[in-house]
């Protein structure tokens, strides 16, 4: 790949994923509160009161998505440094694919479940990241889905 793609791919990375960082850093500041709210039902539910299990399951889904966007940012940065220096620098292929395929279906479900509730700027915000790691993982499909797991071959 040449300097200019090369920086062109992580000027797209980091314009497309800036949005998604910050609410990901939200939901990351969020976590205490969230094992907060999942404790208090516990504790709630085994004294008997009726609060329902929705909201513990939301926030259960809240916990899995943004443990699921930190696992694709890991997975991301894998992708980009192996297309932008070599193809050796990834350390684990299995692990960085199923990494950066978690963390693309994490931005997946948060447009879907956003767009179908109404919510459609939080859904729209979410588009740039997905159409940016769809686009990063096509870039690096020759490295990340092939048969043979060496990485000696390059990567295009």
């Amino acid at each position: 790949m040449s300097p200019p793609l090369r920086y062109a791919l992580v000027a797209e990375a980091i314009i497309c994923f800036a949005p998604a960082l910050v609410i990901l850093l939200v939901g990351v500041l969020m976590v205490p509160v969230w094992l907060g709210i999942l404790g208090w039902s516990a504790v709630s539910s085994a004294l008997g009161a009726e609060l329902g299990n929705l909201g513990a399951l939301v926030t259960v889904v809240l916990l899995t998505l943004v443990a699921a966007g930190a696992v694709g940012i890991v997975g991301l940065v894998r992708v980009l440094r192996a297309l932008v220096r070599s193809p050796s620098a990834v350390v684990e292929v299995r692990q960085t694919r199923a990494f950066s395929i978690v963390g693309t279906a994490a931005i997946f479900i948060w447009v879907a479940v956003h767009l179908g509730s109404g919510h459609t700027t939080l859904g729209l915000l979410g588009l740039p990241p997905l159409i940016a790691a769809v686009h990063i993982l096509f870039l690096a499909r020759r490295l990340l889905f092939r048969n043979d797991q060496s990485i000696t071959s390059s990567a295009a």
